[in-house]
């Protein structure tokens, strides 16, 4: 099997990477989102990487050109988009293949 490759331009430098060290230390918002989910107060560029994220999770198609405007509009650069989007995209297909494997079995 092949191993997954990142753009030059991502590495170290990892959108995600740099927003889960931006998020874990912001205590009251992570709070928020455990009371809240996704509808959790955040500022407007979290929000619309948020939304474009849940979006793209659900339903595919419903992400729309408007989630990246929106992206952009938040200064939000073309390399970062499709970071974002196709880390949320690996991730909701490893998960809905994951489920459909079921529970592992434990060994004895």
């Amino acid at each position: 099997m092949g191993h997954a490759t990142m753009p030059r331009q991502w590495a170290g430098g990892s959108v995600v990477q740099q927003a889960r060290e931006q998020l874990k230390s912001d205590a009251v918002l992570i709070e928020q989102w455990v009371r809240g989910g996704v509808d959790a107060l955040m500022d407007a560029r979290l929000r619309a990487i948020v939304d474009a994220s849940v979006a793209l999770s659900t339903m595919p198609a419903s992400c729309t050109a408007a989630h990246v405007d929106a992206l952009r509009g938040h200064g939000t650069g073309v390399a970062a988009i499709l970071h974002i989007l196709a880390s949320v995209a690996m991730f909701a297909w490893a998960n809905r293949f994951m489920q459909t494997l079921g529970e592992p079995k434990r060994l004895p």
